[in-house]
């Protein structure tokens, strides 16, 4: 096999898991880097075998300025580019209305 690390579960849980639980680091729980002269390579590549699943999922817990997804630089797509449920931020508009000075 190709890779470095073969990781799979029969049951509810994931392959590969990463976690950084306190400290300071400059590093990804889960990196992945790519120097290949392949266009094709990737540094993470996310494939969803079942069409009603998420190739790659991010996510964030609670308020902050972090991110659920960050790509930095360019970013490219084929096929449908959705729109996101946004329920959340519109429920707390509702409890917090702003007040817009023109």
């Amino acid at each position: 096999m190709p890779w470095a690390i073969n990781a799979y579960s029969n049951f509810n849980g994931s392959g590969v898991f990463g976690q950084i639980p306190s400290g300071t680091t400059n590093f990804a729980a889960i990196q992945g880097e790519s120097n290949s002269s392949s266009t094709s390579a990737a540094g993470v590549r996310g494939i969803a075998l079942n069409s009603s699943l998420n190739g790659v999922n991010g996510s964030k817990v609670g308020f902050g300025l972090g991110w659920g997804g960050l790509f930095q630089n360019d970013l490219g797509y084929t096929g449908f580019f959705g729109l996101a449920s946004d329920a959340r931020i519109k429920k707390m508009w509702l409890l917090f209305p702003m007040q817009w000075t023109f």
